[in-house]
């Protein structure tokens, strides 16, 4: 079977994310960026990474498998913008500030129908493994 990577940020300044191999704790490879990021995702088969990055909350996606990124989505976000993965499918779910959850499909780069948003801050996205559910944590 194949070995599924975990993310993990390695330094201080949120510029680097190492990879490692879940069933042996080996390095499975090192991504670096320009600028910091904060919110980090892996989908659950290992082969997309995405990262809400810098001032602008741009939301970045690499195919790890391919090794070149697929989506830079520029959200203008004030506030931390949240991502997630569903098991089994090729779909980014982001949001922030309160607003509708968007989705893109990473196989064609694409973005799908909004979902409405709780219209309140939220602080977590997650999404069930058959990608049918979806729950975000709000402040309050």
């Amino acid at each position: 079977p194949e070995l599924k990577p975990v993310a993990v940020v390695t330094d201080r300044d949120g510029r680097e994310v190492q990879q490692f191999e879940v069933a042996t704790g080996m390095p499975h490879g090192l991504v670096s960026f320009g600028g910091r990021f904060g919110e980090v995702a892996v989908s659950p088969a290992g082969r997309y990474l995405a990262l809400a990055a810098g001032p602008d909350a741009t939301v970045l996606v690499y195919d790890l498998k391919a090794g070149r990124r697929v989506l830079a989505e520029k959200v203008g976000a004030k506030a931390p913008t949240r991502v997630a993965f569903a098991d089994g499918c090729e779909v980014l779910f982001l949001q922030t500030e309160g607003k509708a959850v968007r989705r893109f499909d990473l196989a064609t780069g694409k973005e799908l129908a909004e979902l409405a948003g709780s219209g309140e801050f939220t602080w977590q996205v997650a999404v069930s493994s058959d990608g049918k559910r979806l729950a975000t944590g709000m402040h309050g």
